[in-house]
């Protein structure tokens, strides 16, 4: 057996594995267990390259973006019936489905991912901004960790198909407030490019470094924001008489 042969049947396996768990996470769900087969029967014959999408940390993205929409079944505007399928990659595979299923209006077709994220705060907010937006609310009028004005969601939803949903929120933001490419590049590359916790409190510091761009190297920004993060928003050791202690800083509340 060849090697393309061998990693052929471990992803079946796998992708086989993926679904028999995938029945066994709904099987207290009537409705959505009956979708979920339902949709998984119409991919097998119309869209099966969204079967061959790439494990990632045990998770199969193509079967959890089916368990989703399954789970999300009472925001179904329109049946399998209808959906004519797609020999396109996995990818635009689940993009195509999901906006047939739940889409009133078209969304950009990132917003998709939201229906395969896991692992991460906000991946059920993101399947509820995505049906919402779909059904005509404005993205910034959603309950974001940002406020995002009018430009912010404009660039937003223009952004690249290859943007995770974080990661646009965060470049829009900093391309409204005028940010040179430099200051964007240089904050994308840190963690606050998919942490959007504390929004009000960094929109300050956003504020702080475009107006003070040419007096600060582009390469300072990471360490810079790497301190402010430590001393504002986590545990700092300090050593005192008693031994070391743990300082807990506490910022204002935000979005």
């Amino acid at each position: 057996m060849s090697s393309a042969e061998r990693f052929v049947r471990h992803h079946k396996q796998q992708t086989d594995r993926a679904i028999s768990q995938a029945y066994a996470r709904l099987a207290a769900n009537t409705l959505a267990s009956a979708t979920f087969r339902a949709l998984l029967h119409c991919v097998r014959n119309r869209a099966p390259r969204l079967l061959d999408a790439p494990i990632v940390n045990s998770h199969h993205p193509g079967v959890e973006a089916l368990v989703n929409l399954s789970r999300f079944g009472s925001a179904h505007l329109r049946t399998t019936t209808g959906w004519p399928g797609t020999s396109a990659s996995w990818r635009r595979a689940v993009c195509s489905l999901s906006q047939h299923l739940v889409c009133r209006y078209a969304v950009p077709p990132f917003l998709a991912a939201s229906w395969y994220a896991v692992d991460d705060v906000y991946a059920e907010k993101k399947r509820e901004w995505f049906v919402a937006h779909a059904r005509g609310a404005s993205f910034r009028s959603l309950d974001l960790p940002i406020v995002m004005t009018r430009k912010m969601e404009y660039i937003f939803l223009t952004s690249h198909d290859h943007l995770a949903l974080e990661h646009a929120m965060r470049r829009a933001e900093l391309l409204a407030l005028e940010a040179s490419d430099e200051v964007v590049q240089a904050v994308l590359a840190t963690r606050l490019a998919t942490d959007l916790r504390n929004g009000e409190f960094w929109r300050t510091v956003w504020t702080f470094l475009i107006a003070n761009a040419r007096a600060i190297d582009p390469g300072q920004i990471g360490p810079m924001i790497d301190f402010i993060q430590a001393i504002r928003h986590e545990r700092v050791a300090v050593e005192s008489q008693d031994g070391i202690v743990m300082v807990i800083h506490r910022c204002h509340r935000s979005r």
